[in-house]
């Protein structure tokens, strides 16, 4: 397996218990309504795909549609 991929594995991983924590929701929260926050690095930085991952997955497009 290329190093690339195990790292990917890991931050599923990492992602499936982040997205059961309460903390997170409000951090996600908390991102939708202070964009600039993290704009300067927009798609690069994991947090962003942290994001992006989490709206991808059912959990956060049935929780967080009607937020848009």
């Amino acid at each position: 397996m290329h190093r690339t991929q195990v790292t990917n594995e890991a931050e599923k991983m990492h992602l499936k218990i982040l997205m059961q924590n309460q903390i997170f929701m409000d951090l996600l929260l908390i991102r939708r309504f202070s964009r600039n926050l993290f704009r300067r690095h927009r798609g690069r930085n994991l947090y962003d795909r942290m994001l992006n991952e989490f709206y991808r997955s059912n959990l956060g497009s049935n929780q967080i549609r009607g937020m848009r």
